[in-house]
């Protein structure tokens, strides 16, 4: 087999065996050595630790598939006798970068947001990046640094190589981004120029970001940065993540062949500021959850997640470690099969919104329209996550995190909507629109329960623009009529001793009205507000309302007030 990229760091620290000589303050020599396959020793240093105690080691060099072990000793000073290892557990492994094996479909003009990511090299520390590019045009490459602790300081340059791994000339590239420092830094972003590459000459090629981390101390200092891309399939970095990624919730993409007894380790272990809580679910190709692990403690964890036989296509991987108390920083290392890329899709990090545009044909909008946003999780139930009134024009969301979402409008009585629903993508950075076409219809009269019965193919025509609710938004909504045999059989119950049955088929009838076109001020005071109180009355009355029930005068008062309004317009 041939030889693999090995890339390991190993942080050093001197400890005393005395209580009274902590390691901080000493300058010791360190001896470390890399040992190989076959114990041939690929690697040797000689250093001296800092006045905190400790010295960080870096290499990079090509090597077999296996296993390296890592030993360092305190050179002519016994009396240190510890030794802390941070990284990889004293075991420096081949790191095996993306492959591309597969792709997922990516939105129109979407953008990929990559969470934070630390780097915690002294010297210098280069981390890559491999970025698809989709051929359409132009890849553009988005660089940032953020100042999340006020000791960072130094330089980071970000540059870009083509698939040939040339240098790609164009403006910006390389680019070096300067950590502000001192107090009142932190929280402060430097967002460099957007790195722009015509991509055309290379259609579907992957290219490489190198990101070269130059700081001054001589400590172990953090420093985080991240990247956004426009113009690309996705992102890829290799496994396992020598990286350490930032708290924050993400859901990373997995390559899985037909059978791959799937292996992915989820660690914040000898990492600085290791998470001790986290959120993880793996998810297959259909979006089941196959694995779901809620870790909570006062130490670092260390998560193997094994599915024997998986089946092939994409998995997903949700980690959020930016569970308080608990957060903080993690690695992920995929052991298994002949992709053991970790991806960044448009679906990893970020958030965007959705512009809902109203336009309306005829005479102006009596009251604004109802907006209901439904987040669609792969393979999951929708779930409401934005209700907003929206008047002609445009309407911006609140920010929502990336991913499917479809959006409902319930229009005002007399005005009929080309489309009630519709399904878009929300990307990071973005804003996605949803129009909708609204046009007057001439009032129409009120009709009764025994109107509606005796024309099931009206209610068909309403139900077309979308089910009814017979009570408050989801979760509360107990019933949901999305077809005329449920209608039927709410309106054909009209009659029945249990208040909550008369109150759902007059409520009906009302609704069915209110759509048609009825005037909602027929009866010289606005139905719809009594419309609201019998859905919430529904909504909060799950056992039959009978004659001894204490609120069965309010279910009655409602449904006789929905009666007369039903009524208006027979003459």
């Amino acid at each position: 087999m041939q030889d693999l990229p090995l890339r390991f760091f190993v942080h050093v620290s001197a400890l005393s065996p005395d209580p009274n000589q902590p390691g901080p303050g000493l300058s010791v020599p360190v001896t470390l050595v890399v040992t190989g396959p076959g114990s041939t020793v690929v690697e040797a240093f000689n250093g001296v630790t800092d006045g905190l105690g400790q010295i960080t080691f870096f290499s990079s060099i090509l090597g077999p598939p296996g296993i390296y072990t890592i030993k360092a000793t305190f050179a002519g000073t016994p009396q240190y006798l510890g030794v802390m290892v941070q990284g990889q557990s004293e075991l420096g492994v081949c790191s095996a970068p993306p492959t591309f094996s597969q792709t997922a479909p990516v939105p129109p003009g979407a953008c990929l947001c990559m969470p934070p990511m630390m780097n915690i090299q002294p010297n210098q520390l280069t981390q890559n990046w491999y970025v698809k590019a989709d051929g359409a045009g132009t890849l553009t490459v988005m660089p940032r640094i953020t100042t999340v602790n006020e000791s960072e300081s130094g330089k980071m340059t970000f540059t870009v190589y083509d698939p040939t791994s040339a240098q790609v000339v164009a403006p910006n590239n390389p680019q070096t981004l300067v950590f502000p420092t001192g107090p009142g830094t932190l929280g402060t972003s430097a967002a460099g120029a957007p790195i722009v590459i015509n991509s055309g000459a290379f259609s579907g090629g992957i290219y490489k970001v190198i990101v070269t981390l130059v700081p001054p101390q001589s400590g172990a200092v953090a420093h985080h940065y991240n990247i956004d891309f426009k113009g690309a399939i996705e992102a890829g970095m290799e496994s396992p993540s020598l990286r350490q990624i930032e708290p924050a919730p993400a859901t990373w993409g997995l390559n899985v062949s037909s059978g791959e007894n799937l292996a992915v380790r989820v660690s914040s272990v000898g990492l600085i500021a290791g998470a001790t809580s986290a959120q993880i679910v793996l998810r297959d190709p259909s979006g089941n959850a196959v694995i779901t692990r809620n870790v909570s403690g006062s130490t670092p964890f260390d998560e193997m997640l094994s599915v024997p036989g998986a089946a092939g296509g994409r998995w997903s991987l949700y980690v959020n470690t930016a569970v308080m108390p608990g957060s903080g920083h993690y690695s992920i290392d995929k052991q298994s099969g002949p992709d053991r890329g970790i991806y960044l899709t448009w679906r990893t990090f970020g958030r965007g919104s959705i512009a809902v545009n109203i336009n309306v044909s005829g005479g102006p909008l009596p009251n604004p329209v109802t907006v209901n946003i439904y987040r669609q999780p792969l393979g999951q139930p929708e779930v409401l996550v934005a209700t907003f009134p929206a008047s002609a024009g445009t309407t911006v969301s609140p920010q929502l995190e990336v991913g499917m979402y479809r959006v409902e409008i319930v229009p005002p009585p007399r005005f009929t909507a080309d489309v009630t629903s519709v399904v878009v993508a929300v990307t990071c950075n973005k804003q996605t629109i949803a129009t909708f076409n609204l046009t007057e219809q001439p009032s129409q009269p009120a009709r009764t329960i025994g109107y509606w019965k005796n024309h099931p193919e009206k209610i068909a025509d309403i139900l077309t623009n979308g089910p009814i609710r017979l009570g408050d938004p989801p979760p509360g909504d107990p019933l949901l009529v999305s077809t005329v045999a449920q209608a039927l059989d709410i309106l054909g119950n009209a009659s029945a001793k249990d208040a909550r049955d008369m109150l759902k088929a007059q409520l009906l009838a009302a609704i069915l009205n209110l759509r048609n076109g009825a005037d909602p001020m027929v009866t010289g005071s606005d139905i719809r507000p009594v419309v609201n109180a019998a859905r919430h009355f529904l909504a909060t009355h799950s056992a039959p309302v009978d004659g001894k029930h204490p609120d069965r005068a309010l279910a009655l008062e409602l449904k006789d007030k929905l009666d007369a309004f039903n009524n208006s317009g027979e003459s």
